[in-house]
């Protein structure tokens, strides 16, 4: 999966990370979406603060087992 930021994210690689699989998970209940590994991505810092340009994740999809 990649992830282009019309505009720089403001955050670290781990912080997009996060919020591309929470945002995942919650449009499909049924799937539980989970990061494997980092394959690229694209930072900076400016005036103090982490920003991300891109990322190339590798994610997990699965169904969720039944509680």
């Amino acid at each position: 999966m990649r992830v282009d930021c019309l505009t720089p994210y403001r955050g670290t690689e781990h912080d997009i990370i996060n919020d591309v699989c929470r945002y995942l998970n919650g449009i499909y209940k049924q799937l539980e979406v989970s990061y494997c590994t980092t394959q690229n991505v694209s930072t900076k810092v400016k005036e103090g603060f982490d920003y991300v340009d891109f990322l190339v994740i590798q994610i997990r999809i699965s169904l969720k087992k039944d509680s």
